[in-house]
Order: structure tokens, then sequence, then C-alpha cells
């Protein structure tokens, strides 16, 4: 049988799990919309590996606390506690339920269906802002001079689009990449697509 210190120790660790694993959640969607973390690995974190974690100790932490509570109210017996076991374990298995049949049957593949849906209200986009602006055509030589420096707005082509990214490239940089150049791999890297939607396209690139 378990004794109460114990189950303080198993409180704590499962609380300490539940905030670290919140704290990953908001680190790793915040650093892919930045940029800083790459979106697979974030996704991976967010659909495979962080969900388990979290209601484990989610529910761990809720039943020891409730279990105190009870006692404190002095309606802790073998009811209340039969109670409790089912539904932790009712609370547990609609979890994987959801997690491994519900999500895979309705999202055989999440974070590919967002990003194809991304990608597709991004196009759509793109094309109606190809349809509204003029179109001048950049050498890669001619894109250059709009680095971000000394004045001049940084664009960046990206698919053979240039895009007006003065709003992020401070004085030409972000995050080590340069304005002024084709950066379509640098991009696709840490970035999905339909970012580009919130820059003014200003031309194509040659």
């Amino acid at each position: 049988m378990i004794k109460p210190i114990q189950l303080i120790k198993i409180n704590r660790f499962a609380a300490w799990v539940l905030f670290i694993t919140i704290l990953l959640y908001f680190i790793s969607g915040y650093g892919m919309t930045k940029g800083i973390i790459d979106r697979n690995f974030s996704l991976f974190l967010d659909e495979s590996v962080l969900p388990f974690f979290t209601i484990t100790a989610f529910l761990i932490h809720a039943s020891i606390s409730i279990r105190s509570a009870f006692m404190r109210w002095r309606i802790w017996n073998r009811l209340t506690l039969f109670i409790l076991i089912i539904i932790f374990i009712g609370a547990f298995l609609l979890f994987l339920y959801w997690q491994f049949f519900i999500q895979q049957n309705l999202y055989p593949n999440p974070s590919q269906n967002y990003f194809q849906s991304s990608q597709t209200n991004t196009t759509n986009n793109l094309n109606q802002n190809n349809a509204l602006q003029p179109q001048k055509t950049f050498t890669l030589s001619q894109l250059a001079k709009y680095n971000g420096l000394n004045g001049s707005p940084a664009y960046v082509a990206v698919d053979g689009t240039v895009y007006d990214l003065s709003s992020v490239f401070i004085n030409g940089n972000h995050f080590g990449y340069s304005a002024g150049q084709d950066l379509t791999n640098a991009f696709y890297s840490h970035h999905y697509s339909s970012i580009l939607a919130r820059f003014p396209i200003v031309g194509v690139l040659k």
C-alpha cells in the first residue's frame, strides 16, 4: 500500500511534469511561428509526445488532489476510491481512443492536412494579390539592391515571387538570413507558406 508521504511525492512529480509539458507546448508553438524551432519537430512534439505525458500527469495530479480533499471532508472510503479509479481509467481510455482512433480517422496526418490547407489558402491569397498589383521583374542582381540597409526596403524572393519583408528583416537581417536574396529553401525550413499572405508582393524573380 502506498504511504501518504509517497503520494505527496508522486503528486509533486506529476505537478512538475504537467508544468513542464504545458511550458513545452508554449515553447514549441511560439518557436514554430517565429521560425526558431523546426515545424516538423514542433508538430511531432504537440501531436505525438506531449499529449500522453500531459494527460497522464494531469490525471495523477487531479486524482491525488481529489483524494486529499475527500479526506479533509471525511468522505474518503472504498466507494469514493472505486469511483475515483473508474473516473481515472475512463478518462485515460477516452484520451487513448481519441488520440489513436478518432483523431487518426478524422485527420490521418494532421500536420499534412493543416499545411496543405494553409498552402491552398495562401495560394488563393497570392493569386488575388498578383491580380491587384503590377508585376515588376527582378533579376538576382537587382534584388540584391533591396537588402534592407541604408534605408532601402528588405525584399526576399520565395518560389519566384518577391515580397517586401521590411517589417521582419531588421537592418536587412532575420535570424541570420539577409534580405535581397532568393531564400526559398531557407524559408520552408522554418515557416509554413500561409505566413507569406501577410506581406505585400512587389514583383517576380526572373
